[in-house]
């Protein structure tokens, strides 16, 4: 039936196909709107959707001088260019008595440079920090430096203390230390470094006439 525009509203019977028409045709207008908006949605989900970053940084804690000892020799292995460290002396005892210092040495003459700031330095220390300077890191001490030790690796790889309450040069010792790649990170610890690199600084001479 077919309504008219008058009022009261009258109703005319129309041919039964013209009727079957007009219901299709409504029927696929519908169901073309349905269609465009199940690609808007569509469209809008793949554009909300989470892609995890390539960049994505992996952070671990590390427990103990032993595990420190595996992580930081590892790490010098997988780098090229750079290490900066902020360290006090005992880290220097083992860095030279687990072999730290041997692949720093590998780094170095492959045209790697290592730079360290070492603080807490006592005289029995001297030869530690020597060491250092021997196989070709430039060096600073620091008396008064009371902040946490870190060290940076290629602008990448982050070592930054939570707790290294140590005393004595033990793979047993428990420690608190957190391991990351985050580039953000490492620019902070960069940045930090370089600030305490351009301060006043101690000479091993005058460390050795004290």
């Amino acid at each position: 039936m077919r309504p008219s525009l008058d009022a009261p509203t009258v109703y005319a019977a129309v041919d039964l196909n013209t009727a079957l028409g007009s219901a299709v045709k409504k029927q696929e207008s519908e169901l073309r709107e349905m269609e465009a908006r199940k690609r808007e949605l569509q469209k809008l989900s793949k554009e909300q959707q989470f892609r995890p970053s390539d960049e994505v940084a992996t952070f671990k804690i590390i427990k103990s001088v032993k595990e420190l000892v595996s992580v930081s020799i590892a790490s010098v292995n997988s780098i090229r260019d750079e290490v900066l460290l902020v360290v006090p002396q005992l880290m220097l005892v083992i860095a030279s008595f687990f072999g730290i210092n041997d692949e720093m040495k590998k780094l170095i003459e492959c045209g790697g440079h290592g730079g360290g700031i070492i603080f807490d330095v006592t005289y029995s220390g001297i030869e530690l920090v020597q060491e250092l300077l021997d196989i070709g890191e430039e060096v600073r001490i620091y008396d008064s430096y009371r902040a946490l030790p870190f060290g940076v690796l290629d602008n990448k790889i982050c070592l930054s203390s939570i707790n290294v309450d140590i005393t004595r040069a033990s793979v047993n010792e428990p420690i608190s230390m957190m391991w990351t790649d985050d580039p953000t990170h490492a620019g902070y610890l960069v940045a930090n470094f370089e600030l305490l690199w351009e301060q006043r600084f101690q000479r091993l001479r005058e460390l050795r006439s004290c």
